[in-house]
């Protein structure tokens, strides 16, 4: 998740968003682990004059996060937070004592670094603080710096990763790419070397630049995705790996409107301690195999795996209530034979575990294909997975997909997936 822009001034969206996140969504998904990328507090000034920390702002995220039945099961090694500007504002240094992300947030540190090994291979998870060491009031932090000290920091870290065949990079900044002035690294590498290693970029910062734009970009070396606030917009983003496949999706929170509207003498205190929200959560599906086209990463990134060789499709399926259907459709045609879970020749079966529970909760389902004799023929294909639960709520994902490994462009206007690649400091001065 990204720019929550927690406030005590503003009633629309902002904390109230986050509840909802955190008690009704994180129960049902419950991720390995949770990534917010800076702009936490808002930080604005009650009398318009000047920003700065405030202590009311920062204890509501912590008290909010602690508190969760989430958290509960999955303490400080799941929960990573950075710093975006607003996070910032008015902070002489980080050690300095107006800087309240020292004492509130879980990372706690200025950047983190995660080796996550398992039985499978190993991935690196870390963030980039791009924003000023000496953190201005608003509006002179729009831009992230990242100076030579960081970038030989980050070296470290890439070389780490490559050295110990790590299978995927995911780097987390509040500022897109395009909008942080970047050092060159003590033997005098650029932020170009260094990026081929990644394979993943996520920001927020931009939001949705007033227009309701999701950014995305194919870089040379990597793929970067923006991410809308969780502010306004009411966005959170999962993302899976299958195989070494990714598999991403943008989720909005399930409440009939957008932005949800605070009741006015609420302080943040009295929201914090309101019941949990009554909401309905349609099934949230995200299909991991085949992968999406859009996502494919270039041929010096993982998945080794030969696309032609796989042999299911593979869902996530995370419910509320128990899923009681699941239904595939390939170019508009129904595939799937047996859509009830409880025949016991339903098309998809459960390979994962879907208590929710269990420490190795995983609802993973899979459907055998041939999908290499049938749609390996050159062409693009639209695949759509629902699911529908006991409370006949339906939801679904869709991808394209091919067989030849051929990435395609985000399903996004021109302008939404070129706005990344614009490098915008050297535009605006």
């Amino acid at each position: 998740i990204s720019d929550i822009h927690i406030s005590e001034i503003y009633k629309l969206g902002t904390f109230s968003h986050l509840k909802i996140f955190v008690e009704n969504i994180l129960p049902i998904i419950s991720p390995r682990f949770v990534f917010v990328t800076g702009d936490v507090v808002d930080s604005s000034p009650n009398n318009f004059v000047q920003s700065h920390q405030k202590e009311r702002e920062w204890k509501a995220y912590n008290t909010l996060v602690t508190q969760s039945e989430y958290f509960k099961r999955h303490n400080e090694s799941s929960w990573f937070d950075l710093r975006g500007n607003h996070d910032s504002y008015n902070t002489p240094n980080f050690d300095h004592e107006a800087n309240l992300f020292r004492n509130y947030s879980f990372t706690k540190t200025s950047s983190f670094h995660i080796n996550y090994m398992t039985d499978y291979g190993s991935y690196t998870f870390n963030s980039i603080d791009a924003t000023p060491r000496h953190g201005p009031s608003r509006p002179y932090n729009l831009f992230g710096t990242v100076d030579r000290e960081k970038m030989d920091k980050l070296a470290n870290v890439y070389d780490f990763a490559k050295t110990n065949n790590h299978k995927h990079i995911f780097s987390f900044c509040h500022y897109p790419s395009n909008t942080i002035n970047v050092a060159t690294t003590s033997d005098n590498r650029s932020w170009n070397e260094l990026s081929k290693h990644i394979s993943l970029f996520l920001s927020g910062h931009l939001h949705d630049l007033k227009f309701n734009f999701s950014l995305y970009a194919q870089h040379r070396n990597f793929i970067e995705l923006e991410l809308k606030d969780m502010k306004l917009h009411a966005t959170y983003r999962i993302i899976a790996v299958d195989h070494d496949v990714i598999s991403f999706s943008d989720n909005v929170l399930p409440i009939s409107t957008i932005p949800f509207k605070n009741p006015d003498e609420y302080t943040l205190e009295e929201l914090l301690n309101q019941p949990k929200f009554n909401v309905s959560v349609k099934p949230l599906v995200l299909i991991t195999n085949p992968q999406d086209t859009q996502i494919t990463l270039s041929d010096n990134h993982y998945p080794k795996l030969d696309p032609k060789k796989l042999t299911h499709v593979r869902t996530l399926i995370f419910s509320e209530s128990p899923v009681k259907s699941i239904s595939l459709y390939i170019d508009g045609k129904k595939v799937s034979t047996v859509d009830s879970i409880s025949n016991q020749n339903s098309s998809f079966k459960l390979i994962g575990n879907n208590d929710k529970n269990s420490d190795d909760y995983l609802p993973l389902y899979a459907m055998e294909w041939a999908g290499n004799e049938s749609y390996n023929d050159g062409k693009t294909h639209i695949m759509i997975i629902k699911a529908t639960d006991s409370n006949d709520l339906i939801g679904e994902n869709k991808i394209h997909f091919n067989f030849d490994h051929r990435q395609e462009h985000f399903r996004i206007g021109i302008f939404p997936r070129n706005a990344l690649r614009f490098y915008l400091p050297a535009l605006v001065c």
